[in-house]
């Protein structure tokens, strides 16, 4: 496979490709792996190794450069203190690309003014992005998911569940479950759904045996978690899976009639377009950022 000059996306600079042939593509995990990188200091965009330019994807330098400026302070801290310390530097250098998941969730949730959140519940007492909190009342709130995961689940220290996005308010819990690009994660590891069975009896409205079968490992295991750390701090819970519906509708709605609904606890999908409408007007920044990350469609 030969690889030829493209120009770069961003800056218009001219890139030689670092490997002008090869036999097997290498799969870009992180910036460092791109066969084109661009020259011009002030951009040095990375491009993956795809045989097409047009099936390149943009891969920042640094994670920062892959959020607007105006809620890049912190990100670092909050990278380096997210709850699956097993996972800190895949989820670092996967944040660059322009496809990242976590780097809409990021945008999004800092973004926002505390209030916008009104519409999820009352009086928010704390956020959490993966785990880390953004003030510190939050601080007992990640002991407390910690402790969960370890002494109720069992989880190893080293990889914990970390809940994208967590919101604490005086009357209940919001857990969001974040997909941007992709769908909902499943596995055909059913062994992987053991420990959060146990630790969720009566959390689910049919067999275990049926949510294994469901293959919807990520929702599955938020779900018991969410509840759990909602029970500890005596507040109703609400999961949202918040993603695009081409994506996500289908499985979600597959999931909803899995679990135990309640007065207490509860379960929706939420297109991004529905999801931001109800937060009421975006700062016009962000308003550009999610029209241009299609999430308003």
């Amino acid at each position: 496979m030969a690889y030829d000059q493209m120009a770069c996306r961003l800056c218009g600079t001219a890139i030689d490709p670092i490997v002008i042939r090869s036999v097997q593509t290498k799969v870009v995990q992180r910036y460092e792996d791109c066969y084109y990188k661009c020259p011009n200091s002030r951009c040095r965009a990375g491009y993956s190794n795809a045989s097409m330019p047009a099936q390149r994807k943009l891969i920042y330098p640094d994670p920062e450069l892959n959020v607007p400026e105006q809620v890049r302070d912190g990100l670092d801290q909050v990278l380096a203190n997210a709850l699956n310390i097993r996972n800190r530097a895949n989820k670092r250098a996967k944040f660059a690309f322009e496809t990242s998941e976590d780097a809409v969730t990021w945008t999004v949730f800092t973004g926002m003014r505390p209030t916008a959140f009104a519409s999820l519940g009352r009086g928010l007492e704390a956020m959490l992005l993966w785990g880390v909190p953004d003030a510190a009342p939050g601080r007992s709130i990640r002991d407390i998911l910690k402790e969960i995961l370890r002494n109720d689940i069992g989880e190893k220290l080293v990889s914990l569940t970390e809940p994208d996005v967590l919101l604490v308010f005086e009357d209940r819990l919001v857990v969001i479950e974040v997909k941007y690009s992709s769908g909902n994660s499943g596995t055909n590891d059913t062994r992987a759904f053991g420990p959060y069975l146990a630790a969720g009896r009566g959390l689910y409205a049919v067999s275990d045996d049926q949510v294994r079968q469901s293959r919807l490992y990520e929702l599955a295991r938020n779900w018991v978690v969410g509840n759990l750390l909602a029970d500890r701090l005596s507040l109703p819970f609400h999961f949202i899976n918040l993603g695009l519906e081409p994506n996500c509708g289908a499985s979600a709605r597959a999931f909803a009639t899995l679990v135990t609904a309640s007065n207490r606890r509860s379960f929706a999908f939420q297109t991004w377009k529905e999801f931001l409408a109800q937060l009421g007007p975006l700062p016009p920044w962000l308003n550009d950022y999610a029209r241009s990350q299609r999430l308003l469609c």
